[in-house]
């Protein structure tokens, strides 16, 4: 019997760009430790994966006198890249699943087409059962 994959829980609820950062490289991390991610997006989360959004947002969570053009060179300068790239990045090459919480989908008006890296609408019961079953819950 083949053993199952441990799970990391990754649930956003900031859509600030530098925690979106710190997502993914925890991200990168857990696959590159061979561990499968289900990332769960909630209300800015949600907001932050809409394709209207993903490419234009630059809203940091502190020091915001590094948005724009500084905080761009401060990753630049520890050779981070934008955190879609990395996210993308891992979807590829690991077992990252992303879901957004269906209340906050509608809150949005999203539909699947309408965000990136998604793969589907889940209920919050179905965070707290993942949450509870993984390795490490980590909530952003």
């Amino acid at each position: 019997m083949e053993e199952e994959t441990e799970k990391i829980t990754i649930v956003v609820f900031s859509g600030a760009v530098d925690r979106l950062v710190g997502m993914s490289i925890l991200t990168n991390a857990a696959i590159a430790m061979d561990y499968a991610v289900d990332i769960f997006l909630m209300f800015w989360g949600t907001y932050a994966f809409k394709k209207d959004v993903l490419l234009t947002n630059n809203t940091l969570s502190e020091h915001l006198d590094f948005t724009g053009e500084k905080f761009i060179d401060a990753l630049k300068t520890g050779g981070i890249s934008p955190w879609y790239e990395m996210l993308k990045q891992a979807k590829e090459y690991g077992n990252v699943n992303v879901y957004v919480c269906s209340a906050c989908g509608k809150a949005w008006q999203a539909k699947l087409e309408d965000l990136e890296f998604v793969d589907d609408f889940v209920g919050a019961g179905e965070i707290v059962y993942t949450s509870t079953q993984s390795k490490a819950t980590y909530f952003i």
